[in-house]
């Protein structure tokens, strides 16, 4: 499917709300994780987190270099046994899996285990420039 025709708040599409969905300041608790992904580090942004965090909340940005200015992705709920189970993440010890972002050069950010398998759209930047 092409998702680049997606607004970014129309991400991810309804069929992956199994996994992740967007979720609003409210609803985003004290103990939510922020990340920031990064164009020169390979465009992907990664980090080990508990099941036990299951759903977790995460409030994403994107840039395009270390020194770039952040942009707002979204707010998530992830619901990650689901992805496990369904391969978009990778356990790495009892207990704590990899999440990783990937924006691809369609400027579409996916949750990804790797290059190799498939993806779920979660949020959309326009073209992105390095200071």
């Amino acid at each position: 499917m092409d998702y680049t025709k997606f607004r970014n708040e129309a991400l991810p599409p309804e069929q992956f709300h199994m996994f992740v969905e967007r979720t609003s300041d409210a609803r985003m608790t004290g103990d939510h994780r922020s990340w920031t992904g990064n164009d020169k580090s390979n465009r992907c942004h990664h980090g080990r987190v508990r099941l036990s965090e299951d759903p977790l909340y995460l409030r994403l940005h994107w840039k395009a270099g270390p020194d770039s200015p952040k942009r707002f992705v979204g707010n998530l709920k992830i619901k990650l046994r689901k992805l496990l189970i369904n391969e978009y993440l990778r356990e790495e010890d009892d207990g704590i899996v990899r999440l990783r972002f990937y924006r691809d050069h369609d400027n579409i950010i996916y949750i990804q285990q790797r290059l190799d398998f498939p993806g779920i759209p979660v949020g959309k930047l326009a073209a992105l420039h390095a200071n």
